[in-house]
């Protein structure tokens, strides 16, 4: 039966007001955003039905997507990147980090050239790429960790101390 629901009818505010006014919606649960909605209207009613503005899609392609993309392509298995670590620059960012300082200085080279030259250079300072030696432990510790932790934690309850009365 959720095909026979008429959704695409109305708005959300007409549907709401419509709970209300029918008393099928309480006055205490009725959504934050109602009061603004009747006080500022939009211009046009959001319906569904409104016809999708003209205009092209702007391209967001930057210049190291490109780049990114080859790497990633070409190896498989990366290394995990622990993205809140912003001391160590993952294998990704030290390929375009190359790449571009390589870029900047021979402008004349095609890119492929100066790709295979990033890899060459990146290999030469012994990267590691894949994930070969067993993660670190970082500080905050796992959710089975803590829920272990609890459990030891509350474990000193005794029943005999819970019902003596103080």
């Amino acid at each position: 039966m959720a095909n026979s629901r008429l959704e695409r009818l109305g708005t959300i505010y007409s549907r709401v007001s419509g709970l209300l006014r029918a008393q099928a919606m309480k006055e205490e649960d009725k959504p934050l955003w109602f009061e603004i909605y009747k006080a500022f209207p939009p211009e046009r009613e959001p319906k569904i039905d409104h016809p999708i503005p003209e205009g092209s899609i702007k391209p967001i392609l930057y210049a190291e997507d490109i780049i990114r993309a080859k790497f990633h392509k070409g190896n498989k298995f990366i290394r995990m990147v622990n993205l809140s670590d912003s001391v160590r620059p993952s294998p990704t960012q030290q390929v375009i980090s190359i790449f571009s300082r390589l870029k900047s200085e021979r402008a004349g080279e095609s890119e492929d050239q100066l790709y295979e030259e990033a890899l060459d250079i990146l290999n030469s300072q012994n990267v590691k790429m894949t994930e070969t030696e067993p993660r670190e432990q970082s500080q905050s510790s796992s959710l089975v960790d803590s829920f272990t932790a609890a459990k030891k934690k509350d474990s000193n309850i005794n029943i005999k101390n819970i019902l003596k009365e103080s």
